[in-house]
């Protein structure tokens, strides 16, 4: 269902509903709801340095699609912000959200839980980054060879998604710019069992995982 000035919140795949209709049988009833656009702007910041060029994205935990309330949800890298560390972002899908910020020299900042209604227009948004910390090691066997090509999955409720990298040819590793707390590291590697290593990240510094 598309309709010009309005918005469906959620994936390409909830914009439809499926109805089925009875052979010489009428279907009476039937109601689609659809939203007015909404938009949010703000600043993305370090204390008091702008922020220029970050990745912005929209995490859902809840929005109204054609067949009900669905959640949650991402929409990934939606916008970025200005040289000035401003940004604007059109076309939002009302719902209860929050704005996911991902800098290239920061750990990831996220706006608190905002609650987005049809035509509303949300201002001086401010996602103030935190200096990140982050992973590093060498992935080994158990008779100390180096392993390559083993996937390395980090997550934590501090993270709106998974992050991943994979081992070198000499087995190395790094996870940066994570938010400071305690994460889950899980490490897979092809013939080997999968391991999983609570890891605590502290701001400006490194954790090593040998």
């Amino acid at each position: 269902v598309e309709a010009d000035g309005y918005v469906l919140p959620g994936p390409a795949a909830l914009h439809g509903q499926e109805v089925v209709i009875a052979r010489n049988k009428a279907l009476d009833g039937v109601e689609l709801r659809l939203r007015k656009p909404a938009s949010i702007a703000g600043r993305i910041v370090a204390g008091d340095v702008a922020v220029p060029n970050t990745r912005l994205s929209l995490y859902y935990l809840d929005a109204e699609a054609l067949g009900g309330f669905t959640g949650p949800f991402a929409l990934d890298g939606v916008a970025k912000s200005s040289a000035n560390g401003t940004f604007t972002l059109e076309d939002v899908a009302p719902g209860r959200l929050r704005v996911i910020a991902e800098p290239e020299n920061y750990a990831l900042g996220e706006s608190r839980v905002l609650e987005v209604g049809d035509a509303e227009a949300l201002t001086n948004i401010v996602i103030d980054l935190l200096p990140g910390g982050s992973i590093a090691g060498a992935v080994n066997g158990p008779d100390g060879e180096s392993i390559a090509a083993a996937e390395l999955v980090i997550a934590s409720e501090l993270l709106p998604r998974p992050r991943r990298a994979v081992s070198q040819a000499d087995g190395a590793f790094e996870l940066d710019q994570l938010p400071a707390g305690r994460h889950e590291l899980e490490i897979r590697a092809n013939g080997y069992r999968t391991e999983t290593i609570p890891v605590d990240v502290q701001q400006d510094s490194e954790a090593r995982i040998d």
